[in-house]
């Protein structure tokens, strides 16, 4: 009996699981676009993995936030038409070179990497960012 709690520990697919990475640094999301790019590859998403099709929607889901809020402006990055695909392929790269960022914020390491992989062309002209007005209104519409 003393053996039981032992098989049943090392029997369970959690005991053998790599730990998740904190969800706010640069690890999770490599992890995720890194599943995303496996599952790139695969000639049917039927023979997907279940947790790699849960870490691509991660990528995917966070890669698409990100780059709608960017404006070239704020962030020097120019995406073009470019697919989801070629982005997550991008950052999974500058990743894999760049290991110092997987414990910062996964916001920095993803805008390095977008603005390596899509500088905006020499003498673009940026627009300006909005400004909010401030102040106290008027009451005037």
């Amino acid at each position: 009996m003393l053996f039981a709690p032992l098989l049943f520990a090392l029997a369970t697919p959690a005991a053998h699981a790599d730990p998740a990475p904190d969800p706010s640094k640069g690890a999770a999301l490599l992890r995720g676009c890194q599943a995303e790019v496996r599952l790139m590859e695969l000639p049917s998403l039927s023979s997907a993995e279940p947790i790699d099709l849960i870490n691509g929607a991660y990528c995917v889901g966070y890669l698409n936030g990100f780059t709608a809020g960017l404006t070239p402006a704020t962030a020097a990055i120019c995406t073009g038409e470019d697919s989801m695909a070629a982005l997550v392929r991008a950052y999974v790269r500058f990743m894999e070179r760049n290991p110092k960022l997987l414990d910062e914020d996964k916001r920095v390491g993803l805008r390095l990497a977008l603005q390596e992989a899509y500088p905006c062309p020499a003498g673009t002209v940026l627009p300006e960012e909005p400004r909010l007005r401030t102040g106290v209104s008027s009451g005037h519409a």
